[in-house]
């Protein structure tokens, strides 16, 4: 199909489409709406040499960041797909810029196959769902296990209540181990359903799964949980970079909260990352102002940013 639309005038077309899509996503959750008076005062207010080693803590984990998700997506497709390094990177970037103007962010798959092979297209589609398994694994480890902690400490949950929850919490991550580990079992579970037949044609991709040995979901496992702690430690830098006065590990329980109430509200990212932000962070400062700075900072150089180089790597690319 991308062949067939392979003329210069499409593929142009296609791309300012996807540069006005993108600007006007980036400008609506980052400018349109926003107290940016009152933000920008909060951070110009805090740029002093005290403050400052956390902001730039923040910025250089923000690379980090990405190249932890590059190298994840690297281990997941290079078992059935020659790729460098750089165009994995330069794939990754995509998926984020198409990603920040579609629901949640499901635009990340169609970011990413746009800078690969058409032939490896549906397999590439594969890998980054198992790596956003990966991922969300990882993420509700730490939520849950912050989620205890915060609501032991603040919220007055029972003890009991809170050992029933710490082991059905056990027993529901042992079976998305359990799941992830045997991934390759979903090809012969999805053929025994009654499929139309152009569906068991794509069926066939599904063989990609048998590639994964326990070594390298292993491994994939183990970037999500280390680009985790990275972009937990961003948000951390930068609470205390507002003058949040907060320990390291209530800190991160406190960032592990909010990732875990995130994931299971619908809500557009800012608006969900500003009130669940202020509902948590609310019980350790009457900063309203830091906790909204604090959120919107995060979201400007994890997401925003990204997106245009991204965008700019689309622009540059052969997408059809």
């Amino acid at each position: 199909m991308r062949r067939l639309l392979a003329t210069p005038a499409i593929e142009w077309t296609l791309k300012l489409l996807l540069a006005a899509a993108v600007l006007w996503a980036v400008w609506v959750q980052a400018f349109r709406g926003k107290d940016l008076d009152q933000l920008w005062a909060a951070f110009v207010s805090h740029l002093s040499w005290q403050q400052l080693p956390f902001l730039l803590g923040c910025l250089q984990l923000m690379p980090v960041n990405w190249l932890l998700e590059t190298a994840k997506w690297y281990q997941l497709v290079r078992p059935f797909m020659p790729i460098g390094r750089r165009q994995a990177l330069g794939a990754v970037l995509a998926g984020v810029s198409v990603s920040i103007f579609t629901p949640n962010r499901i635009g990340e798959y169609a970011g990413r196959i746009l800078m690969v092979e058409p032939e490896y297209n549906l397999r590439a589609v594969i890998a980054t769902l198992i790596g956003s398994f990966a991922q969300n694994i990882v993420l509700l480890i730490g939520g849950l296990a912050g989620g205890l902690w915060f609501a032991l400490h603040f919220l007055d949950t029972p003890r009991y209540l809170a050992e029933a929850t710490f082991t059905l919490s056990l027993l529901f991550l042992a079976l998305l181990l359990l799941a992830y580990f045997h991934i390759d079992l979903v090809r012969p579970l999805a053929r025994r359903l009654p499929w139309p037949q152009r569906v068991r044609g794509w069926l066939r991709q599904l063989n990609v799964l048998e590639r994964y040995d326990t070594p390298t979901l292993a491994r994939a496992l183990a970037i999500a949980a280390l680009r985790y702690l990275v972009f937990s430690s961003q948000y951390v830098l930068m609470v205390w970079f507002y003058g949040i006065e907060v320990g390291y590990l209530a800190a991160l329980a406190s960032v592990a909260t909010v990732f875990l109430l995130q994931m299971g509200v619908p809500l557009p990212p800012l608006v969900a990352r500003g009130s669940i932000a202020l509902f948590v962070w609310g019980y350790h400062t009457d900063n309203h102002l830091g906790i909204l700075a604090a959120s919107y900072s995060v979201f400007v150089l994890n997401l925003a940013l990204p997106a245009l180089a991204g965008l700019a790597l689309i622009l540059r690319a052969n997408i059809l």
